[in-house]
């Protein structure tokens, strides 16, 4: 699967349209959203109708958006906010929102739901695939590190479950300073794909 993941872009037209380029050039199995695709929630509908591209898309919330202030949503678009999806033989998980802390307090009150979805789809998917989608990123990895915070702004027990889960994949965003970065948890690649997108092959 060709995923085309990206986060951050605060309701720039300039990143939305280079996604659009991104998407129409490379046609992507699917779009992913790690979340603050508004700047502090204004025009909410509006700006994830123009991620409408003809893709299907896969989102969470950032620490700008609120689940409440959506009314509307493309047939295609689907809100994994603490919630999963199953696509071809590939595990979608989502948790967004959180600003700072070594504990994320909506991947806590989900993580333990997270790891049951996990060891049942592997039961019946033995060689499927795990990607986990989180606005913020896990601790004391290149995603979270910040010149101004040396000890990491990341979240604890989101690295904690990537070392104790089969996670393929991790896409996270909300340090703008470290867009495009990459690192690996374990044997987990992890993505923080910027607000202009990343070609993600899984």
């Amino acid at each position: 699967m060709k995923i085309l993941a990206f986060t951050d872009t605060h309701g720039k037209k300039s990143h939305i349209d280079e996604i659009k380029l991104v998407a129409k050039k490379d046609k992507p199995d699917i779009l992913i959203s790690a979340g603050d695709f508004t700047n502090f929630g204004k025009n909410i509908d509006d700006k994830l109708k123009e991620f409408d591209f003809g893709f299907k898309l896969l989102y969470i919330l950032g620490n700008h958006e609120e689940e409440s202030e959506i009314s509307y949503l493309p047939k295609n678009f689907f809100n994994i906010h603490m919630n999963s999806k199953i696509i071809k033989d590939i595990l979608f998980l989502g948790c967004g929102g959180g600003i700072y802390g070594e504990i994320e307090n909506n991947f806590e009150k989900c993580k333990n739901e997270f790891k049951k979805i996990i060891s049942n789809f592997k039961k019946n998917n033995p060689n499927g695939k795990v990607v986990l989608i989180t606005h913020r990123p896990p601790k004391n990895t290149k995603l979270d590190y910040m010149k101004k915070y040396p000890s990491g702004v990341g979240a604890k027990n989101i690295s904690d479950f990537i070392q104790d889960n089969a996670i393929d994949i991790a896409i996270s965003g909300h340090i703008h300073e470290n867009f495009g970065k990459v690192d690996l948890l374990n044997k987990t690649k992890l993505y923080n794909p910027g607000p202009k997108g990343r070609i993600i092959k899984i």
